[in-house]
């Protein structure tokens, strides 16, 4: 059997767009974070990975500072505090999260 899920907009603002599409327990959130900002910095019960497909970024895991041009794979455990920030050029950083659950922010912190 082949489920499929439909992209439903969570978020629009001046920091980024987000999307989420629902496929069996799995989660896909598309992510657009516009140049020179950040993801709120966050950290949850579930893990999660994340696929940079365009941009240039930089993920901060815990106390890591890790560069993340297109193509990079980052694995966050659970309860691992995480933020993304675009550090390229003028375009986007667009990547995805995949994550088992159903979509939303069930942050326990978080940070402005």
């Amino acid at each position: 059997m082949v489920t499929y899920g439909d992209w439903v907009s969570v978020a629009r603002s001046e920091r980024y767009a987000i999307r989420d599409a629902v496929v069996g327990p799995y989660t896909v959130s598309e992510t657009l974070l516009w140049h020179g900002q950040s993801t709120r910095g966050h950290e949850h019960e579930r893990d999660e990975v994340y696929y940079f497909i365009s941009g240039y970024g930089r993920m901060i895991v815990g106390e890591k500072s890790i560069d993340t041009p297109w193509g990079s794979v980052v694995y966050v455990g659970p309860n691992e505090y995480h933020r993304v920030e675009n550090i390229g050029g003028v375009q986007p950083l667009r990547f995805l999260s995949f994550f088992v659950g159903e979509p939303g922010r069930p942050e326990v912190t978080s940070d402005d």
